[in-house]
C-alpha cells in the first residue's frame, strides 16, 4: 500500500514524516519512506507475511490523519 503526496515545502514534508515515524515506532511496524524535495512517498507492507495485512491498513489510515492535520 503506497501513498505519494507533495507539500508546500520540504519542512512540511519532514514534519509529516516525523509523525509517520513516531507512529511506526509505537506500532513496531515500519514503512519504506522516500523524500524527494517536497514529495514524500510512504509504502506499507508486512514483509514477514509477504502481503498486506490489517497493520498496513491501520498504518495507512494513520498517515491519512497526519496528512489532514
Amino acid at each position: 500500500m503506497k501513498r505519494e503526496t507533495s507539500f508546500g515545502n520540504m519542512l512540511k514534508g519532514i514534519d509529516f514524516v516525523q509523525n509517520v515515524a513516531a507512529y511506526a515506532e509505537g506500532a513496531q511496524h515500519h514503512p519504506v519512506i522516500t523524500i524527494d524535495h517536497t514529495a514524500v512517498s510512504i509504502k506499507w507492507t508486512t514483509v514477514d507475511e509477504g502481503k498486506l495485512t490489517q497493520k498496513d491498513i491501520d498504518a495507512a489510515q494513520a498517515c491519512n490523519q497526519f496528512f489532514e492535520n
